[in-house]
């Protein structure tokens, strides 16, 4: 006999991001804004304008592609314990997610 898992609890944005009793979160430290933010490093010999926004361009569909594989992880674990509507929920953050990479490439056609 096979045990069904207890549901995830539903926990908000909000809750999910809250650091431990007596610890500070900071959203830079957080979000390793130091790191994200050095990792454009054009290496055109004349620096080129244009650059900049190819390489963050591609690197923000990187991590949206990261986030749709998460997801999809998610969106099967859930099937193989019959919870439909939280896998529903996730897939529906999958499209929206490719919505978002899809019409990120306007911006990509100013060059």
């Amino acid at each position: 006999m096979t045990t069904k898992p207890e549901p995830e609890k539903d926990v908000s944005a909000a809750t999910a991001a809250e650091p431990a009793a007596g610890s500070e979160v900071r959203y830079d430290t957080y979000l390793q804004l130091d790191k994200l933010l050095s990792a454009q490093q054009p290496i055109s010999h004349a620096p080129e304008h244009d650059e900049m926004l190819f390489i963050i361009q591609h690197q923000v569909a990187e991590l949206w592609f990261k986030l749709i594989l998460h997801e999809l992880d998610a969106a099967i674990e859930c099937l193989k314990h019959d919870e439909l509507p939280r896998t529903i929920k996730i897939l529906n953050r999958v499209k929206q997610v490719q919505h978002q990479l899809i019409n990120q490439w306007s911006v990509l056609a100013t060059l």
